[in-house]
């Protein structure tokens, strides 16, 4: 069996950009290359394999990867199985960033973290990773200018077009050649990350910001399910306790009032933000403690946190 002379014949192609401009992309240098024989190499030298709800799914000669030009530590990985007369496709996508070699990166995260997202496509509609920092994970176990390998895993949810419910991939595997890649050093200050137990649930941030101004530190963190805003005025190493001048804020999806806000410093909470390391381009600590409902919020009952970590870039 041939593969089609266009992807654009069989697929949605609207749906797919939507979904991710490196997608579209990677698809039509697949669809594209050679003379569209699917047992031959289309950019990569090796197998992309996953399984998709417990079926079978290979990139049989339609599989890619490629560094994102002058983005320290992004890639593309993708593959396109072509299956039946070649007019049913469907496509995983791993988009990940800030990863300078071997290592377990999450999937549900943004580009201030290390680690991406991942997508599954087919010609009705797509899923995505939530940004929920936890995802899935994708593990490289080989990086350098001609080569990237590693296994992954994740589950999506529905985003676009027809595409209902979730779908669970595991099992991933890919080797595939990265021709021409310039492995960019990544800088001090592009990776953050956050974590910590919160009312008894593992959070890990999706989306994080940081700010020093003046010798005061806020710090936004949050994924799908909470978001954590930490202050400390006047900043240096060494532990703070909660206080109005040092504290740990609490919100859910909804940012304002509601069940799932607020929580904060207040006469019943207590606990320590400790600052570890500051420089000018990072800053890390832990935080623990108990914060209690703000008032005028929907929120009732307070919240204690255990573990609490942060390393954040400064920019």
């Amino acid at each position: 069996m041939r593969a089609p002379q266009s992807i654009r014949q069989l697929f949605d192609f609207s749906s797919v950009t939507r979904l991710s401009a490196p997608l579209a992309g990677a698809l039509l240098l697949a669809g594209c290359g050679g003379d569209g024989d699917p047992t031959g190499p289309a950019g990569g030298d090796g197998p992309m394999s996953a399984k998709i709800n417990g079926e079978a799914w290979t990139a049989a000669g339609l599989a890619i990867a490629q560094a994102l030009p002058k983005v320290p530590g992004a890639f593309v990985v993708q593959g396109t199985e072509a299956f039946g007369t070649g007019s049913e496709l469907r496509t995983i996508s791993l988009t990940v960033y800030n990863v300078g070699g071997p290592g377990t990166y999450p999937l549900g995260v943004n580009v201030m973290v290390a680690g991406g997202t991942a997508i599954l496509a087919n010609a009705g509609g797509g899923w995505g990773t939530p940004l929920s920092g936890e995802a899935g994970t994708v593990t490289i176990t080989a990086l350098d200018p001609s080569r990237i390998a590693g296994t992954f895993s994740f589950v999506a949810d529905a985003t676009t077009g027809s595409a209902t419910g979730q779908v669970t991939v595991t099992d991933g595997e890919f080797d595939l050649a990265l021709p021409g890649a310039a492995l960019l050093p990544i800088p001090e200050n592009a990776v953050s990350r956050a974590s910590a137990t919160i009312a008894g649930g593992s959070w890990n941030a999706s989306t994080l910001s940081a700010v020093l101004s003046s010798g005061n530190f806020v710090m936004t963190a949050g994924n799908t399910t909470r978001t954590v805003t930490i202050i400390v005025q006047s900043v240096a190493e060494g532990p703070f306790p909660f206080s109005s001048a040092a504290s740990v804020h609490i919100s859910g999806p909804s940012g304002g009032t509601g069940p799932d806000c607020c929580w904060g410093f207040g006469t019943d909470a207590s606990g320590t933000i400790t600052i570890e390391s500051l420089t000018a381009s990072r800053i890390s600590g832990t935080f623990e403690g108990t914060v209690v409902p703000i008032m005028g919020t929907g929120a009732t009952g307070a919240i204690t946190v255990v573990g609490g970590t942060f390393d954040m870039g400064l920019r």
